[in-house]
């Protein structure tokens, strides 16, 4: 359930009401040795059943995934000293557990290969460069980017006590939206000396920062929550009611399988009611696009689908790839 952003609700099922959630499951692989027993399960679920026990239940969900994002991991180490690229540190390989993980907002990690360095540098990942954002962005097929800032703070001992993580996110476009902040806390005394990191001297700070992993993974726990709360909000603003609105549309294809694809992209637009098909030829399908709501939230709706629509001229329209930036929060 934490695909559908309702974590909570694994933990109100028993064992006899999880069974009959359960349609089907495969054993993938399996190894068995005396005393143990490894096995890999491919398990289906009712969606009516499921969508009914969440119900029930109260739960906030939504079963539309977003786009996944690309998440920069910048350690700061105080003034200057900032670390992306130039190292592995424990703040990326939390990151990169997570995105292991099959989450409503898919997380992706660029690995720090050749290219990704080359695309953009830690500087400009901290300065927001929005030409080095969406460069690196569409390398990767994502709708935004966070930059993950940690700053991490410590007793007079040197022990991690804490510290700030500021979010900072763009759309696919490199656009900044408004950042979040997160704050850490490893100890509870009010009366600990907090000394920064650039006083505790960087490859001190790091390896202190290294014996605190739990505490990095549940920083990036709650950072990816919020960005899941923001996804499941914009998918509620686009859940209208109210009369159909109908558009004659062309869409330009240049093969059969492409217009299969665009049909599936807009089957997964919650405001689109119907697609139906006028006229086909070459190059060419007109088509009657039925959808509630107004014409700004179905160009949103569109650009998260990687389509765009644009009025070719009064009264027709033409929907095709995106060219755009678009919204993702």
């Amino acid at each position: 359930v934490s695909r559908l952003g309702a974590e909570g609700a694994a933990d109100e099922i028993s064992d006899e009401g999880l069974g009959s959630l359960v349609q089907a499951f495969e054993v993938q692989k399996e190894h068995a040795s005396p005393g143990r027993y490894v096995g890999t399960f491919s398990v289906q679920f009712r969606p009516v059943a499921v969508r009914a026990f969440l119900d029930k239940r109260g739960m906030d969900y939504t079963e539309k995934q977003s786009h996944p994002m690309v998440v920069l991991p910048v350690l700061s180490l105080g003034g200057e000293h900032t670390v992306l690229w130039e190292e592995m540190s424990s703040w990326r390989n939390a990151w990169a557990e997570i995105a292991k993980t099959t989450r409503l907002v898919p997380i992706i990690v660029p690995p720090g290969e050749l290219a990704d360095i080359a695309l953009i540098s830690t500087s400009e990942a901290v300065e927001g460069n929005a030409e080095r954002l969406q460069a690196l962005i569409r390398k990767y097929q994502a709708g935004g980017a966070v930059v993950a800032l940690l700053k991490p703070v410590f007793d007079e001992k040197g022990d991690i006590t804490g510290g700030e993580v500021l979010a900072y996110r763009y759309d696919l476009g490199g656009q900044a939206y408004e950042p979040f902040s997160l704050t850490l806390s490893q100890v509870e005394e009010e009366d600990v000396i907090v000394i920064e990191a650039e006083e505790l001297g960087g490859k001190t700070a790091q390896e202190e920062i290294e014996k605190t992993p739990e505490l990095l993974l549940d920083a990036v726990r709650k950072i990816v929550d919020e960005l899941e709360n923001r996804w499941k909000e914009k998918v509620r603003e686009t859940n209208v009611t109210g009369p159909a609105l109908v558009m004659a549309v062309q869409v330009p294809v240049s093969t059969l399988a492409m217009w299969t694809q665009i049909k599936s992209r807009l089957g997964q637009i919650p405001s689109v009611i119907r697609t139906n098909v006028v006229t086909m030829s070459r190059g060419l399908v007109h088509i009657e696009l039925a959808f509630r709501g107004d014409l700004s939230s179905l160009q949103d709706e569109l650009n998260e689908q990687d389509l765009e629509i644009k009025e070719a001229q009064p009264g027709m329209w033409v929907l095709g790839e995106y060219t755009e930036s678009y919204s993702f929060f």
